[in-house]
């Protein structure tokens, strides 16, 4: 067991990245406020295009780490003597973690950002849902998005270009389905909203047995895995 906290530890290290990131999107931040203070006559902005695209802005940096986790991580820490086993389950619960941390710093933002903008005048017109909503839901969508984007850069890094565009065009035809009736039907991305909207957390719920798929499937990939150095 200390042996595979050490291990963790060694994965969620350095921190620099993630502290880069939210630099600049806090720079980016300050500059929508003004945006809407000073020169919203001109740019059209309003209060819902400040700290809304952070979500966006996010989820690709998540993308990106997934990748990176699977291209960059797994030579290297093989190369320090880790096992595919101990990189795989450092890795796969190393994603929720670091996934918990982005959702607690967006959250903090935009409710310290809201109120800021509620002191300066500027409301919403329909309230935000609780902290609680909130961050679970970030939590749940980034971990889904961590763990596709390691199995397209497990496909990429093991089999090659060709199976992992493919592997990409199937997400694109998951985004696309919906297991509800075709009367009632919705895109899948909408699913989180409208099971929040009916207080129906069952879709929600969907992400993890998605995550859990995909982290088995990532095992299969890695259990016999080749290092290939660059």
């Amino acid at each position: 067991m200390r042996s595979f906290r050490n291990q963790l530890a060694f994965q969620l290290a350095d921190w620099r990245p993630l502290i880069i990131f939210w630099a600049i999107l806090l720079a980016v931040n300050v500059v929508q406020v003004l945006d809407l203070l000073y020169w919203s006559s001109k740019t059209g902005s309003t209060i819902y295009s400040v700290f809304s695209p952070n979500y966006g802005a996010a989820s690709v940096f998540i993308l990106v780490c997934g990748i990176l986790s699977a291209t960059t991580t797994f030579p290297l820490l093989m190369s320090l003597g880790y096992t595919r086993k101990q990189f795989y389950l450092t890795t796969i619960v190393s994603a929720p973690i670091f996934c918990a941390v982005m959702a607690i710093i967006q959250c903090i933002i935009v409710y310290l950002g809201r109120g800021l903008m509620s002191a300066l005048g500027y409301h919403l017109e329909t309230p935000l849902w609780s902290v609680a909503t909130i961050g679970y839901l970030q939590l749940v969508i980034y971990c889904m998005i961590f763990y596709l984007s390691f199995l397209i850069g497990s496909v990429f890094y093991l089999y090659g270009t060709l199976p992992g565009i493919l592997l990409i065009a199937a997400y694109f035809a998951l985004l696309n389905y919906t297991p509800v009736p075709v009367e009632n039907k919705f895109d899948f991305m909408d699913y989180f909203s409208t099971s929040l909207d009916y207080n129906n957390h069952i879709y929600i719920h969907y992400t993890w047995i998605i995550s859990a798929i995909v982290a088995v499937a990532g095992w299969l990939l890695y259990r016999r895995a080749a290092v290939r150095t660059y």
